[in-house]
Formats: C-alpha cells, sequence, structure tokens
C-alpha cells in the first residue's frame, strides 16, 4: 500500500491545487488583485498573500471574495509552509460561497497529500461531489479512500470506472484501477489499465503496475491464477497488446 499512498500524494502535489479567478466586473478588478495574481504565477506568494488581502477589500461580492480566499489558500499551499492556514483560507472560501467546488477539492487534496488524514480528506471530496456531481477528481479521491482505508475494492473500482467514464484520459484513475483489480485478485484484469497507461504515454505507471501484476501473478506452470483457477491470469498476462479490463462479476 505504500506504492498506491505514494502514488495518490503525487498525483494531489503535482496536478496543481486548482484556482479559479473571480470574474471581472464592468470597469475591471482592482489593481490590488492584478498584482496579486501576477506574483501568485511569479510564485511571489507572500506578495501574492499581501496584495490578495488588500483585493478582499475592494471586492463588494462575497462570491468574489470567496475566490480570493481561494487563491490565497493556493498561495499559502504553493509556498508549502503552513498547510492549515492554506484550510483556512479555503474554508473562509466555502464560508462566503458554499457552492464554490473547488474550494472544497482544494481542502481535500490538503488533507490527503499534506495533513495524511485521509478521513477528513474523503469528507471534503464528498462535500466536492454534493456541490458538483461532475467534479472527476473527487472521484477519483474517493476511490483511493475506499482502496486504502476502506480495503474496498469494489467500491474503489466503481470510482475509478466513474472517473475514467468522465475523462478517458486521467491516467491516474487507470493506476487505482488496476491496483483495485488485483486488490480483488484479478490482476490478469489489471492489464488493461497497463495498456491504456502506455498509451497515454505515463510509462512510469505503467511499469509499476506491470511490476505489482508479475509480483502477485503465480509462477509459470501454476494453474491457480488469481480468480479464475484454470490459468486465466497467466494466458491473459502472456497476451500483447494488453487486453482492456471488464467488469468484475457482480
Amino acid at each position: 500500500m505504500k506504492v498506491i499512498s505514494a502514488v495518490l500524494s503525487i498525483f494531489f502535489l503535482s496536478s496543481g491545487i486548482l484556482w479559479a479567478e473571480p470574474e471581472k466586473k464592468p470597469g475591471g478588478v482592482p489593481s490590488d488583485y492584478q498584482i496579486a495574481v501576477e506574483h501568485l504565477k511569479a510564485e511571489d506568494y507572500d506578495l501574492a498573500i499581501e496584495n490578495f488581502q488588500k483585493a478582499i477589500v475592494a471586492e463588494k461580492t462575497a462570491t468574489g471574495q470567496a475566490r480570493i480566499y481561494n487563491l490565497i489558500g493556493v498561495a499559502y499551499m504553493k509556498q508549502d509552509i503552513s498547510p492549515q492556514s492554506a484550510i483556512g483560507s479555503f474554508q473562509q472560501a466555502v464560508e462566503l460561497d458554499p457552492q464554490l467546488a473547488e474550494a472544497y477539492f482544494n481542502i481535500a487534496s490538503i488533507y490527503a497529500s499534506k495533513e495524511n488524514n485521509p478521513t477528513k480528506a474523503a469528507e471534503y471530496f464528498q462535500k466536492t461531489i454534493d456541490v458538483d456531481p461532475k467534479y472527476t477528481r473527487a472521484y477519483f479521491g474517493l476511490g483511493w479512500f475506499s482502496l486504502i482505508q476502506q480495503q474496498d475494492a469494489l467500491k474503489a473500482l466503481e470510482l475509478f470506472d466513474k472517473t475514467i467514464a468522465d475523462n478517458p484520459d486521467f491516467a491516474e484513475a487507470y493506476y487505482g484501477q488496476g491496483m483495485a483489480y488485483i486488490q480483488l485478485q484479478k490482476a490478469h484484469m489489471a492489464l488493461g489499465a497497463v495498456s491504456r497507461l502506455r498509451g497515454l504515454q505515463r510509462d512510469d505507471l505503467a511499469a509499476t503496475l506491470e511490476k505489482i501484476i508479475i509480483q502477485v501473478s503465480p509462477p509459470q506452470g501454476d494453474e491457480t491464477a488469481a480468480g479464475t483457477g484454470s490459468g486465466e491470469g497467466q494466458n491473459s498476462a502472456a497476451k500483447s497488446p494488453f487486453q482492456p479490463p471488464k467488469p468484475p462479476p457482480a
């Protein structure tokens, strides 16, 4: 499970915390806000935070203030000094705008990647979905929670499949799908995920998943392949190209 946790953490850190700029009002946005955005893009996070805080005073709408607080949280998160400061800013954002899905997702991402608190991460992934049922990456996060913490591979597989259905190029979701099949003792069905990862040019994840498949597969000549009892897993592993996985039996 250490491999899974590492991939999960890397995904949320490398994918970037989501942020959305407040909508521009007639007459333009406050200059402090514009300056703050430029500092954020330049990775000058202290000045970004300082100017975003000034911009909040000038912004009169709750939804606009919420999006600025979300950006302050992004700056704190990217600064990588105080995750709790980032969480506090994101929480201020959702208090001002309870429908701001990306702020819930950002909180979940911090709990998943920085705070090592999967239960809180799952709570906020679910809140993200409650606000926006089409928020694909939140299903992905819940999939990992189901797989790692709840040891519910069937539920995880359902969530990864939904993620892939909404975003067929979501490489990490294929990795999760493969790990779910392995946990279900259907390693041969994870080969489809390996094939898809290679098609997406994610040879790093494909190689890691393939290595795990080899480790859990029975040795040559052993006909008690996982989940089949007839060598099906061994035969599937020998196929090239890999066949796409099929849904597990009900």
